[in-house]
């Protein structure tokens, strides 16, 4: 520890920031991981029950690099929860995540590889039509991933309680992403390199439900696990 003053408020600062860092990184990985092991089980699913691939490399590429990766990045920039200096401090051995976070990215992986699996194939036995059915299922993951990062940027409050204000990069984040996410559906030119076509609003309705009960359960598990966060 290298003091540039002799204030004794410094090396508060400096623990207080350091605990900020800690937990941007611990939400960030949460984020990531979490979208990333929900993918495998969509994709593992429909090799396990013989369904076409719910999701095509073009459209996991999309949202990993578009619809994860803004959010991420404005996540790093998450300011002080106000309440920082009150925690317990961190043991050195301690994991990073822990048994409630491992816990949290089961439950967020498992319901939405599931429910994402649910939409393709409601969709698919009822048109038969594969690139619908991944249009929907690809705007449902990318969609959720956008919403559900308000969730994660508090891990003690819930979403209501947070000053959604507190950090415009990840509003600016996710409506861009979202923006994107449309172009990604409703442009020609994508259409043609993601395979994806225009959604109507019977699909819309079932994918914001989805993402509302993925949003729900995050919310309940985080109220389980208060004291951790």
């Amino acid at each position: 520890l290298i003091l540039l003053d002799s204030n004794f408020t410094t090396i508060v600062k400096s623990i207080g920031w350091g605990r900020v860092i800690f937990s941007n990184i611990r939400k960030v990985l949460l984020y990531f991981l979490s979208d990333s092991f929900s993918e495998i089980l969509i994709i593992f699913g429909s090799l396990l029950f013989s369904l076409p691939f719910p999701l095509l490399v073009p459209q996991i590429l999309w949202i990993n690099l578009v619809s994860d990766g803004l959010p991420a990045l404005a996540l790093t920039m998450e300011p002080e929860e106000g309440d920082v200096m009150e925690k317990d401090y961190q043991k050195r051995n301690k994991e990073l995540l822990g048994k409630e976070g491992k816990i949290l990215i089961g439950v967020i992986s498992i319901i939405t590889g599931i429910s994402v699996l649910l939409l393709f194939y409601y969709f698919f036995k009822k048109t038969g039509d594969p690139v619908l059915a991944r249009t929907v299922a690809f705007t449902a993951l990318a969609v959720d991933t956008l919403f559900y990062v308000f969730s994660i940027r508090n891990l003690r409050k819930n979403i209501f309680q947070s000053n959604i204000f507190r950090n415009m990069y990840l509003n600016f984040a996710v409506l861009g992403g979202f923006l994107l996410q449309l172009v990604a559906i409703y442009s020609p030119f994508f259409n043609r390199i993601l395979n994806t076509v225009p959604l109507y609003w019977s699909e819309w309705s079932l994918i914001l439900l989805f993402v509302l009960i993925v949003m729900f359960v995050i919310e309940f598990i985080k109220y389980l696990f208060n004291e951790y966060y």
